[in-house]
């Protein structure tokens, strides 16, 4: 009383699916869209020509420049002594450079070569050396 019916709907979509399929015939097929050919104009892509160009980017900088004022007050960008040369820099690196175990503020471009051995994993000449991220003065 249990039986099992087997259906073949799955069989009779395929068929349907071979049924609908276009029917080719021998015609030759439609060419291919002609190629557009793009040539450059002598005003730029908005319509302007250069001079109008350079007059909106320059504009552009200038409030960029007036907006990064506005958002440090005007003050220059906070600076940091190198701990090695006491150098002021705007990006410095921090790390441990000898067996104290001290983290130290190195300046990237005169000592932190002589103190990693120019690589970021320090070398064996170097191995107290240990790199613990980048410093930077932000609002620039």
């Amino acid at each position: 009383d249990n039986a099992v019916v087997k259906h073949d709907s799955f069989e009779e979509e395929e068929e349907e699916e071979e049924e609908e399929e276009p029917q080719h015939t021998n015609k030759a097929p439609p060419p291919p869209p002609q190629a557009t050919v793009v040539r450059a104009r002598k005003k730029g892509i908005r319509g302007e020509t250069s001079e109008e160009r350079k007059a909106r980017k320059d504009a552009l900088k200038l409030e960029k420049l007036r907006k990064r004022e506005k958002r440090t007050n005007g003050e220059a960008k906070q600076l940091k002594p190198c701990d090695i040369c006491g150098h002021d820099s705007d990006l410095l690196i921090r790390c441990q450079i000898d067996a104290s175990g001290d983290w130290k503020f190195v300046c990237g471009k005169r000592c932190w070569k002589s103190v990693s051995g120019g690589v970021t994993d320090g070398d064996a000449d170097h191995p107290h050396y240990r790199y613990g991220g980048l410093w930077k003065a932000h609002g620039a």
